[in-house]
């Protein structure tokens, strides 16, 4: 078989520790360069047949007949390299400690302020119900946006950092090992799919509606972010409800969960454990319900882009949305109306944006517009 190539292989050897541990399927494709591929007759009695369409990405030479052209170097990879699969159990064990982390920084900060508040105002805890302390706890954070600062930072950095630390770890490149490359898709599609987020969100919303009730723990959510506007502005918000956890969240559970999974499961098993992950993540059983949609839809655009910038946007914009409904328009954590501002936004641009994804994909697959994944 000869392979004519429009850009050279790069130049790996096939005992580097990326190459080693990145080749988990036949080919892989390392850039969106095209390649023709052309077989003689006499190859094509012996070898399985091979598609002669323009294939995406340079491939890695897998088998020994196959002869690269002279000028261009190739890559012999042996047979054992193929046959190696990813591990799983790295996967669920940098999540599990990452979670717990989360939950541990979170809990020390808490026990932190409580210690403070009790020190500072000499209340005396044995007279106290557990439901009075909560109450007089939450109202002196809520009276010391610094405090709140305190309470929300330390968690989404350790879940970042235990989330980088396992990246660097990897054989697998950085980049890649977190789907941080380039969305193989324009750039028009990443803001149509960022643009609907929210809407799908609101969607789910008005559907659980009529069987669930916001609690006091989604309300107490609203009123943290209420408080910190008060006291810093809504770019502290912002960082703290909006920018923070889409980091974090899809670097664990998009980036390096999602992305694993997908390369050992189906892509949708992957895309449904990783939301069902990120859901429960959310700890509150409401709170999980009602964020298990947007998951999948941050699941989904990450599979179809080939890239978890799509998905940290969309995460962030969303997250945005919802911190400007419940500061500035006072709406509650499961608000289904169309009076405020943020709700408006939402519908007469996550709409459109939703319709021109879904036209995206319809065109992909007649194959009227190229994409990464058919």
């Amino acid at each position: 078989m000869t392979c004519k190539l429009s850009m050279p292989i790069l130049p790996w050897k096939p005992d580097d520790p990326p190459l080693k541990n990145a080749i988990y399927r036949k080919s892989i494709a390392l850039s969106s360069q095209r390649i023709k591929v052309t077989m003689s007759s006499d190859e094509m009695n012996n070898e399985e047949p091979i598609a002669a369409d323009v294939l995406e990405g340079p491939i890695v030479n897998t088998s020994p007949s196959l002869t690269m052209n002279p000028s261009v170097p190739s890559v012999e990879i042996p047979s054992s390299m193929l046959e190696s699969k990813p591990r799983l159990w790295t996967v669920f064990v940098t999540m599990l400690s990452a979670v717990l982390l989360y939950l541990g920084v979170s809990l020390a900060s808490g026990v932190i302020i409580a210690i403070d508040f009790f020190t500072r105002s000499g209340e005396a805890l044995s007279k106290l119900s557990q439901d009075e302390v909560v109450k007089l706890v939450s109202a002196y954070v809520f009276a010391h946006p610094a405090l709140l600062f305190f309470l929300l930072i330390p968690g989404p950095i350790a879940l970042l950092g235990i989330t980088v630390f396992a990246a660097i770890r990897s054989p697998v490149p950085f980049v890649s090992r977190l789907s941080l490359t380039r969305p193989s898709w324009p750039w028009w599609v990443t803001v149509a799919a960022v643009l609907a987020a929210p809407f799908v969100t609101h969607l789910w919303s008005i559907l659980l509606s009529g069987f669930v009730d916001s609690n006091p723990l989604m309300e107490m959510l609203v009123k943290m972010s209420r408080s910190m506007t008060d006291g810093f502005g809504i770019g502290v918000s912002l960082l703290c409800f909006a920018a923070l956890p889409a980091l974090s969240e899809e670097w664990l559970f998009r980036g390096y969960v999602q992305t694993r999974l997908a390369q050992r499961w189906s892509p949708w098993l992957a895309i449904l454990v990783s939301s069902l992950l990120f859901a429960v993540f959310h700890g509150d059983p409401v709170h999980v319900i009602s964020v298990f949609p947007i998951g999948l839809w941050l699941g989904y655009i990450s599979w179809r882009s080939g890239s978890i910038i799509p998905a940290m946007l969309a995460h962030a914009y969303n997250n945005s949305l919802s911190l400007i409904g419940a500061v500035y328009d006072q709406t509650d954590a499961l608000d289904t109306g169309m009076a405020a501002f943020s709700d408006q936004l939402v519908v007469f641009l996550g709409l459109p944006g939703l319709l021109v994804f879904i036209g995206y994909r319809i065109a992909s697959r007649k194959g009227l517009w190229k994409t990464g994944h058919a």
